[in-house]
């Protein structure tokens, strides 16, 4: 087909394909480099978050750490409380025991003794505990106590 041309149509085509051919070079050479700078990209980006997760997994660790600590805190608090609460019971019944004796010796001074030490007054409100020692049968609300001297 060439040889139905001109010379110069010749040596035009003849470019063309060169600049064709060269384009087509230049073209393929671009979207390597492209493909490259991309995987490039992706390496770097998996890198990253890599390292964020890394950092992140380290940070949960020690706020598990801090977490365990606290619970670890609140279960000794709450013994403490606990044994505390149990002491103070133990000393209410150890003061109810004292007074139940006292009153049961009940001698006159010491009633009048007790009866300073005693910073609440006694109210219409009658606990279980002073029922028991209400005379059966009796429509007194406050305990009475008698003593043999």
């Amino acid at each position: 087909m060439t040889s139905l041309m001109c010379l110069p149509c010749q040596q035009a085509l003849s470019f063309h394909y060169k600049v064709k051919a060269a384009n087509s070079v230049s073209r393929i050479c671009r979207r390597r480099q492209a493909a490259e700078l991309n995987r490039r990209l992706r390496v770097e980006a998996y890198s990253d978050l890599c390292a964020t997760n890394m950092a992140l997994e380290e940070e949960l660790k020690q706020h598990n750490k801090t977490l365990e600590e606290l619970d670890n805190g609140r279960r000794a608090i709450f013994s403490d409380v606990v044994a505390k609460e149990k002491e103070l019971v133990k000393q209410q019944v150890q003061v109810a025991a004292d007074v139940t004796i006292e009153l049961l010796q009940c001698p006159w001074s010491g009633l009048a003794q007790l009866q300073q030490l005693m910073t609440t007054s006694v109210t219409a409100d009658v606990s279980p505990a002073s029922l028991a020692l209400i005379a059966p049968g009796s429509t007194d609300t406050t305990p009475s106590f008698h003593c043999v001297d």
